[in-house]
């Protein structure tokens, strides 16, 4: 385990950042700030972050438990930025500054190559430690509730889920057994940059003048599965002449690895792994649902279909995400996560952003899957006492960055070498704004999500029920031995 890694403010560097801080709000950014530093509202109360208690906080220290960059590399997790030089960093770091001098608190993160040994030994075995936030990895969670080492969310005073800051799909995945043993706030940016979203080359798009604005179908929602494919095979060409496709040396529609790909394609047509009952227990929504199955073997069949679509990896579901041959200007779209967007700062390749597609145009809304980042869970060694600070300092973080944050991470990902166009802004937002959550994808992914992916859609298996079927009763056993598992 590294040592702590711990941003401390001097009393004086607090009080001057204080007096140069203009009023935060989750309101308008040109609200008029009004007097004592509030942000009122167009009928004059204050905005929700002002709502927030003013309380003194006497010096109170808030632990993130988070990892290292080796232990996790692939997704934004900042919460406690070390410096302060990247114009993200500066947003962050403000926002802590702004919470920290406001309740008189100190925000401090440790980090472990070892999360789960790490959060054991502090809620079972009990440590010198003490860490009030847990940012585990997604597809980890449920390992951390069946050991015992989560409590709920219930009793962090004024931490309200409820809020648009607070993601309520990601609300609904953790709920497991007894209550909410995760969330995902605004406070952290992880399960935006681990948004999937397609790329497209704005130049090769350019060589058929008379395809209409992939932006303007979006806003017209009319960008469905199908459109999608129809633009794909106009851009497909054998440039080679050889009569193969798929070798890498001709032109393709459409371009990505099986998991992130066909993950996209399901959640964007509003297709669920588990859902939830009417008791509210999760259940594997595949088993004997006609209608799931009858649009997952359309979707197999439209692919199977179609030469628009090339897999740059097949040998694997899983495979690398970036493709030479989008780098190379031999794919128009790319499936891919918000996470890889600056890589293309280093390549000549004028990149646009696009939700996954609707399954058809009568689906009234578009779908983003987030997965792969860390979510917020409070270990159960959390003392009774420090829950209602915790929850304050939690709720005002995540509320902060609803209007001061994420713009700015919005805005460092259009700085890329071409992505500049503010169409692209709005497909950013639109991915953000649209982000859910699915517990197969998530929480049982490996009992769910990777071998139908292996199994349907790495080889367009179109015995979609046949397999269902036969599958159900280990995804129902997995989802049984895990609901109960933690203990508030």
């Amino acid at each position: 385990m590294r040592p702590k890694t711990q941003t401390r403010l001097s009393v004086l560097l607090l009080c001057l950042l204080l007096i140069c801080l203009p009023a935060m709000g989750c309101g308008r950014k040109d609200s008029p700030a009004g007097e004592s530093g509030s942000t009122p509202s167009p009928d004059g109360s204050a905005t929700p972050l002002e709502q927030l208690p003013d309380k003194d906080m006497e010096g109170f220290e808030m632990t993130f438990l988070n990892y290292t960059d080796a232990a996790h590399g692939f997704s934004l997790k900042t919460i406690v930025p070390e410096e302060s030089t990247t114009s993200l960093n500066k947003a962050i770091f403000t926002r802590n500054t702004y919470v920290e001098t406001r309740y008189s608190a100190v925000i401090l993160e440790e980090q472990t190559d070892t999360m789960l040994e790490t959060l054991n030994k502090y809620t079972l075995a009990g440590t010198d430690e003490k860490y009030h936030v847990a940012m585990i990895f997604d597809q980890k969670v449920v390992s951390a509730i069946v050991a015992g080492s989560l409590r709920t969310w219930d009793g962090l005073s004024y931490c309200n889920l409820d809020s648009p800051w607070w993601n309520d799909s990601a609300s609904g995945c953790f709920m497991l057994g007894e209550g909410q043993y995760g969330a995902v706030g605004d406070f952290s940016l992880s399960i935006y940059s681990k948004n999937y979203c397609y790329f497209f080359n704005k130049a090769l798009f350019s060589t058929i003048p008379e395809q209409e604005s992939p932006y303007d179908l979006v806003n017209s929602g009319e960008w469905t599965l199908d459109k999608m494919l129809e633009i794909a095979e106009a851009y497909t060409m054998d440039l080679d002449g050889d009569g193969l496709w798929y070798d890498g040396t001709d032109q393709y529609g459409l371009a990505g690895t099986t998991k992130v790909h066909y993950q996209m394609v399901l959640t964007g047509a509003g297709i669920s792994f588990v859902e939830r009952d009417a008791s509210g227990n999760p259940y594997f929504a595949w088993k004997d649902n006609a209608y799931i199955l009858e649009r997952v073997t359309n979707i197999i069949g439209k692919f199977n279909d179609t030469v628009g679509y090339y897999n740059n990896n097949p040998s694997s579901p899983n495979g690398s995400i970036i493709s030479t041959e989008f780098l190379d200007g031999h794919v128009l779209m790319l499936a891919s996560t918000v996470w890889n967007m600056t890589d293309y700062q280093n390549y000549d390749v004028n990149i646009g952003v696009l939700p996954a597609p609707k399954y058809n145009s009568d689906q009234e809304s578009y779908y983003s899957v987030s997965v792969g980042g860390v979510i917020g869970c409070i270990p159960r060694g959390i003392p009774e006492e420090d829950t209602e600070n915790v929850g304050i300092l939690l709720e005002a973080m995540s509320c902060y960055s609803r209007d001061r944050v994420i713009p700015e991470y919005r805005e460092v990902l259009l700085k890329t070498r071409y992505a500049s166009d503010p169409e692209d802004s709005e497909m950013l937002q639109l991915i953000f704004d649209t982000t859910v959550f699915d517990p197969g994808v998530v929480t049982w992914s490996l009992d769910i999500r990777t071998p139908i992916m292996a199994d349907i859609f790495n080889d367009l298996n179109s015995g979609v029920a046949s397999y269902i079927n036969t599958i159900a009763p280990r995804v129902e056993e997995a989802i049984n031995s895990s609901i109960y598992g933690g203990e508030n």
